[in-house]
């Protein structure tokens, strides 16, 4: 954690206050110790699970599992944070355009967690998330 705090410090001149456990596991002394060290632990609540669909045949299933649970919602009740891992190419090239057709149609905007500045989540420099979360309240 310490590393990563140093290089977003140095990056973007501010500390993160969000931190995604890698995984999604946090147990035992992890959440005493994020809290310890200043962090909230947020999770995500609509995984793409793009890293297993990283070919141009399958990221459509990456493309559906982010689809089918924000389809037809609205911004005015409910939000959403979901994980993609842009290192990943099919995700780069087609999840993420994806992602945005599906936002603008829906009218959500894509932002940061709740306030607690500075607003950056944190997972690990390699799985920083596409778009942090989906709301109407920007």
């Amino acid at each position: 954690m310490y590393n990563n705090e140093a290089a977003l410090r140095n990056i973007v001149g501010k500390y993160p206050t969000y931190m995604r456990p890698p995984y999604s596991s946090c147990s035992g002394s992890c959440p005493a110790t994020m809290g310890e060290l200043g962090y909230h632990i947020i999770y995500f609540d609509v995984d793409t699970d793009d890293y297993n669909q990283d070919t141009p045949s399958t990221i459509v299933n990456a493309v559906n599992n982010f689809n089918k649970p924000i389809d037809g919602t609205s911004p005015n009740t409910q939000d959403f944070l979901v994980i993609a891992h842009d290192i990943h190419q099919n995700t780069a090239d087609t999840l993420v355009q994806a992602m945005l057709d599906t936002i603008k149609k829906n009218n959500y905007k894509g932002m940061p967690p709740p306030p607690s500045p500075p607003l950056l989540a944190l997972s690990t420099i390699e799985q920083l998330p596409v778009g942090c979360g989906l709301t109407s309240n920007f």
